[in-house]
């Protein structure tokens, strides 16, 4: 879900379990509910919307194909037309966020490694050349990094062993990763709050009796640790900020 600058039309994404992502417009408050993506025949379906900082008539998203593949990441009009393909990926394209420097990070799978792991990948907003961002030596190239967002604070990712579980939350503010939540280990989905003094995250509950390809979530939310909000738990997708 990705909750746009007016607090007036978020992107709900449903139907996880098939991975055909339905992305639709609704108030707040769940009203003038409308699917909102204009597909083609490049883009069957969109994930993880993620809102231009710098005009709010402009998005990103990841695009899946009519079996739920991930094909590449696109801009997107605020009608949801379809703009322009920045990345063209038979493979894992996911997870997009866009920063303010005219660029759009988002995790990759990584190419050559021993074991399937997942990095992070940047590209220009206007088209252009994808930087992978684990070429630089102060990320370690054994780790999967995932769930990119960025925010007033710098870029959050989690950085975990296992691609497809649970990590720490890193935090990129100039050169070096850093680990304000360091207590944190069990993390998925970290997003900034709007202005930027805190950050939510999900934790895995270990549940086992949900439905198959689901998990149970603790929502969290933290300044410089976590603490769990009350009453939250469920399976829970990505969360939103809507304001502080």
């Amino acid at each position: 879900m990705a909750i746009g600058p007016a607090l007036t039309s978020p992107a709900a994404i449903t139907d996880p379990s098939s991975r055909k992502f339905e992305l639709y417009r609704m108030r707040p408050d769940g009203s003038d509910r409308q699917r909102w993506l204009k597909p083609n025949s490049d883009c069957a379906y969109g994930s993880r919307p993620t809102w231009n900082p710098k005009d709010p008539d402009q998005l990103a998203v990841s695009c899946l194909d009519e079996n739920g593949r991930e094909k590449g990441i696109w801009t997107v009009s605020a009608d949801g037309t379809l703009e322009s393909s920045l990345v063209v990926d038979e493979g894992v394209t996911a997870a997009p966020t866009w920063t303010d420097k005219d660029a759009i990070v988002f995790a990759v799978r990584r190419v050559g490694s021993g074991t399937e792991t997942r990095t992070l990948a940047r590209v220009p907003a206007d088209g252009g050349p994808t930087e992978i961002l684990d070429d630089r030596a102060d990320l370690d190239r054994d780790m999967s990094y995932f769930d990119p967002d960025w925010g007033p604070g710098g870029l959050l990712f989690t950085g975990s062993r296992d691609y497809r579980g649970s990590g720490e939350i890193l935090l990129r503010r100039g050169s070096e990763p850093a680990r304000p939540w360091g207590s944190v280990t069990d993390s998925v989905y970290a997003t900034w709050s709007p202005d930027g003094s805190a950050v939510a995250w999900l934790t895995p509950t270990g549940a086992t009796d949900v439905p198959a390809g689901t998990a149970q979530y603790t929502l969290m939310m933290g300044e410089e640790d976590g603490k769990p909000l009350p009453g939250i738990t469920g399976l829970l997708e990505p969360p939103a900020w809507g304001s502080r």
